[in-house]
């Protein structure tokens, strides 16, 4: 087995654990890193876990560790000011949180990467991002849809639009979710708004930019 793949096999292996804090996840990947670098110094097997030994050929143990060492520190960097649990979510869902609160669940699926590393950092950077905008906002809406110009969008819509208006990388989201931001942009000033639960006045402000942009 590549050592990239044996990496990545690794880390699939150490999510059957279950859910943890995204710190204590990265925790337990560096441990399996050590034990891997340990056995490229001393030679021995017996204190390693046997899936480890199953997946590792001898001589690569320490490129194998180091891809794990990768992966732990992508997950420290991009998800540690967030704090999230991390456990499997049903269907395809990245991320969730709840509003106005300090909850966060991310999916440690979601954010492996196609590419040599372990960990898509970038993505996983985003998907905290977004989950960290609706823990700021309201759970409480002064109206339960916006009309903007022909459109209209409930609750979640808003919300979503401006989760996703945090994102620096959007080409991971579903279909739905790029439509949503594509017909629904928002900057800072709107976030705000959405946070605050005020939507009359951010569908009066959406209004009113696309009159100017007309105009």
């Amino acid at each position: 087995m590549e050592t990239a793949e044996a990496a990545q096999a690794i880390y699939e292996d150490e999510l059957e654990g279950g859910e943890r804090s995204a710190s204590q996840l990265a925790n337990d990947i560096q441990r399996r890193a050590e034990e891997l670098c340990q056995v490229e110094i001393d030679g021995s097997r017996d204190d390693v876990h046997d899936e480890v030994t199953d997946l590792v050929e001898h001589e690569e143990e320490k490129e194998v560790a180091q891809r794990l060492k990768e992966a732990a520190g992508d997950i420290r960097s991009a998800l540690g000011d967030h704090a999230p649990v991390m456990k499997e979510l049903p269907g395809e869902v990245a991320g969730q949180a709840e509003l106005d609160s300090s909850a966060m669940w991310v999916d440690p699926n979601s954010i492996q990467s196609d590419g040599d590393r372990i960990i898509d950092r970038q993505v996983a950077q985003n998907i905290g991002d977004h989950e960290a905008e609706h823990q700021k906002q309201s759970a409480e809406t002064d109206v339960d849809t916006i009309h903007v110009g022909t459109q209209e969008f409930d609750e979640r819509e808003v919300r979503e639009a401006a989760a996703i208006s945090v994102q620096s990388r959007r080409d991971f989201l579903f279909a739905e979710y790029q439509a949503i931001t594509n017909t629904l942009p928002m900057n800072e000033a709107d976030r705000q708004l959405v946070r605050a639960g005020k939507f009359r006045e951010l569908e009066r402000r959406k209004n009113g930019e696309q009159l100017a942009t007309a105009a």
